[in-house]
């Protein structure tokens, strides 16, 4: 099957990021650069007429074993708690007590947090359901 997307793009070429099956169904979900998604169905060869707007920072966009939904994996950068004075008290006496001859390793990865200016990168998911393409998305 040749699939004819100029028509539904002012015959100009779209820049599709990604596309996907959506599982147990006869169609196909394009995700575009900006993050504009549209489902087009091959067996009427037409786009519905719903769009969803996934994060333009999408890194990953995938179909539920069901096909239920559509699953768009973002990630985001986001700011770590900021140490308070008690956690400071307690970081320096971990320390002291390591000071005084005990073995343990410690591991450091606190601390990378409060270097790494409290910035922490988290993979978060959109979920999109098919039913509903175009409404309301739940994140989590």
């Amino acid at each position: 099957m040749n699939i004819q997307l100029l028509q539904w793009y002012n015959n100009s070429v779209p820049h599709i990021k990604y596309f996907l099956f959506v599982k147990n169904t006869e169609e196909l979900c394009f995700v575009e650069k900006g993050g504009r998604a549209r489902i087009y169905n091959l067996i009427n060869q037409q786009f519905r007429p719903a769009v969803c707007n996934f994060p333009s920072n999408t890194a990953n966009v995938l179909s539920s074993l069901d096909g239920s939904c559509i699953v768009a994996f973002v990630k985001e950068k986001i700011e770590a708690d900021k140490p308070t004075i008690n956690d400071r008290e307690s970081d320096s006496e971990r320390e002291s007590d390591n000071e005084e001859g005990s073995d343990e390793e410690t591991d450091s990865t606190d601390n990378n947090v409060i270097e790494d200016n409290n910035v922490k990168e988290i993979c978060r998911a959109y979920v999109y359901f098919c039913t509903n393409f175009g409404g309301s998305v739940s994140k989590g």
